[in-house]
């Protein structure tokens, strides 16, 4: 595991559009080297700006740590083989 897990972001937002009301949640992998870029840095990128069930834009409302928005965060570790 990295060794900044206790540290990871989840960023959290919906869509603009109110009938479409689709919410998302983005977090690292609990096994990811590093953790997400701010929202400052996903201006102008390909990902992460459009809603992908309706194509409006994005409003991202706020960042916690990833165990505080998702239950059973972090994942267990993987079984050894």
């Amino acid at each position: 595991m990295s060794e900044n897990a206790d540290d990871r972001t989840a960023h959290w937002g919906s869509c603009e559009d109110d009938d479409c009301g689709t919410a998302m949640i983005i977090y690292p992998h609990n096994f990811a080297p590093h953790d997400l870029p701010d929202t400052d840095e996903w201006d102008n990128s390909p990902f992460f700006i459009d809603c992908p069930v309706c194509g409006g834009n994005f409003f991202w409302g706020g960042t916690d740590h990833p165990s505080d928005i998702l239950r059973g965060y972090p994942a267990p570790k993987e079984p050894a083989l």
